[in-house]
């Protein structure tokens, strides 16, 4: 994940741990989707993710 995007090493070590929990255990996201889209967990988790979350659990 660090190879393909650099930048995830600027991120504690405590939002990446929360969001690879989340995507991985939460929303059941497979491991090599979470590889191929590191960029995700640089998102912010309670402005963006988790909101769209709700929204995605509602529709469906």
């Amino acid at each position: 994940m660090f190879k393909r995007f650099p930048p995830l090493l600027r991120a504690s070590e405590k939002k990446l741990k929360v969001g690879i929990e989340f995507f991985l255990h939460t929303v059941m996201l497979p491991k090599p989707l979470l590889v191929l889209r590191p960029v995700v967990l640089m998102y912010s988790f309670e402005g963006r993710v988790c909101p769209r979350y709700r929204v995605w659990l509602l529709l469906k």
